[in-house]
């Protein structure tokens, strides 16, 4: 017999879903990486999987559903660790998350999305349940999201409590999945398509901002035809009345030629152009629509070819909490 619980992402067509602030990416994630290890051990009857197991690189746009079983009847607490060191919360959800031993439970999380690179899921079964209030987390939401400024204390909390025991008697499972760039479609998004992913319900492995396909000239920030055009879908979407109590990030970023100081600049002035741009032809108000730059600090691909860097150098649409 099988629980499933499933969580649709909305997304409008070649809109890509990307996770949220990847500077200084490695120490981050090393840090809590090297807590959770420290809760994982060998047997206890809990079995976790992606997929169908076979453990390959998942493309982006590939949907990912996470499996588990156990023998035993337990709680869960499911951490999901991404390539930038920020922690989401799958499991327990609000009210706690219970697995009967012997059934299966398939949770649906999204597609696979950037970052690319290595990310982990952490899943402890115990016989009591660990409640998100010993975690440190206050989030009512279905899926609790920690920064990696916080995510070390909470998975320090996670070690500290298998580590005293008190009843808990956990095991645990590890599943490691890798993401890699998917194929370029070359279609565009739509203001329809904009507006509902920001306003409807979306529950998935990473928080709502957009990679528009609004590329640039190397070492330019000039406005062509063809990316004014990509901005008035943007600009008729946000002045749409369902975005208007909306406050969104317009985050410029470079490809890697020219050195990291003069590539933060134009990241900020792509940024900084687009942004004057909706705020002139649409009306929008200023303060609806902030901007930065991050250089060359956050490639979407990797690699030298002309497809990777105009990938690269884009501007993206983030919402502001």
């Amino acid at each position: 017999m099988k629980m499933t619980t499933r969580y649709p992402v909305a997304l409008a067509t070649s809109i890509a879903l990307v996770a949220w602030a990847t500077a200084s990416v490695a120490a981050p994630r090393d840090e809590v990486l090297e807590v959770l290890e420290q809760v994982m051990s060998s047997g206890g009857g809990l079995n976790v999987w992606a997929n169908d197991g076979d453990g390959l690189p998942l493309e982006e746009g590939t949907p990912i559903a996470f499996h588990f079983e156990s023998k035993d009847d337990v709680h869960l607490t499911a951490m999901y660790l991404d390539a930038d060191g920020n922690l989401l919360l799958l499991y327990p959800a609000p009210t706690g998350t219970a697995l009967q031993g012997g059934k299966q439970l398939d949770l649906m999380v999204g597609e696979a999305t950037t970052p690319y690179g290595q990310e982990s899921l952490f899943v402890v079964a115990s016989e009591q349940p660990i409640t998100r209030e010993a975690l440190g987390i206050s989030s009512t939401d279905e899926y609790a999201r920690v920064g990696h400024d916080e995510a070390v204390a909470v998975a320090k909390s996670l070690r500290d409590i298998v580590a005293s025991g008190g009843g808990v008697g956990p095991s645990s499972a590890r599943v490691d999945l890798h993401i890699v760039p998917g194929k370029a479609t070359g279609q565009g998004y739509t203001r329809g398509g904009i507006i509902q992913y920001f306003t409807e319900a979306t529950r998935s492995l990473h928080r709502p901002k957009l990679a528009l396909d609004i590329n640039f000239e190397s070492g330019s920030s000039d406005l062509k035809d063809d990316v004014r055009g990509d901005l008035d879908v943007v600009g008729t979407a946000l002045s749409d009345d369902r975005l208007s109590d909306k406050r969104f990030m317009l985050v410029g970023h470079t490809d890697h030629v020219g050195d990291a100081d003069y590539n933060q600049v134009l990241s900020e002035t792509r940024a900084k152009s687009a942004r004057q741009y909706l705020i002139d032809k649409y009306g929008i108000d200023p303060n609806r629509i902030q901007f930065k730059g991050l250089g060359e600090s956050q490639p979407m691909m990797e690699g030298s070819d002309s497809t990777s860097m105009r990938r690269n150098r884009r501007v993206e649409l983030e919402l502001i909490p």
